[in-house]
């Protein structure tokens, strides 16, 4: 009688533990940047989501969408106007929980005339339940305002 109580009680006990622990979410400890995307923050002129998904701002784009942002290429102790001859903006807003990491990499694929901008979104709620939009910019080397953008966006 007591090895079948005991082996109840541990049975139940594994059971309470296996049921009432949450797997634990492991995100990268950094957002990390690849490719041709140059370091650098962006700041939109009103401070926020202003763009469609799939952005794409270059020398062609119109006078007023490239009016609406500044670059800073040092970390944020200065910022200047975008030139658009020499640099492209590319974004693509995501939604995401309190605990986020972002791997971003940006490719030119010149002989296709194709550029990819892939995303991989490491996004644990972590007791956060309401998502919040972000921007998610990068800053790129200048390409020819014909090419084809590819936007592949992940999960994880």
């Amino acid at each position: 009688m007591k090895k079948t109580i005991l082996l109840t009680l541990s049975i139940a006990a594994i059971l309470f533990v296996g049921v009432s622990c949450k797997k634990k979410c492991d995100i990268p400890e950094e957002n990390t940047n690849s490719g041709v995307i140059v370091e650098s923050v962006i700041y939109p002129s009103s401070g926020g989501l202003i763009i469609p998904s799939g952005l794409h701002i270059h020398s062609g784009s119109s006078q007023v969408a490239k009016d609406y942002y500044e670059i800073s290429l040092d970390g944020g102790f200065t910022r200047q106007s975008v030139d658009y001859n020499q640099y492209n903006i590319l974004g693509y807003p995501l939604t995401v929980h309190c605990d986020v990491a972002i791997d971003r990499e940006v490719l030119v694929d010149d002989l296709n005339q194709i550029v990819t901008f892939n995303v991989i979104v490491y996004d644990c709620a972590n007791g956060c339940d309401q998502p919040q939009s972000i921007e998610n910019y990068v800053l790129v080397p200048a390409f020819d305002p014909n090419y084809s953008i590819v936007y592949n966006v992940e999960y994880k």
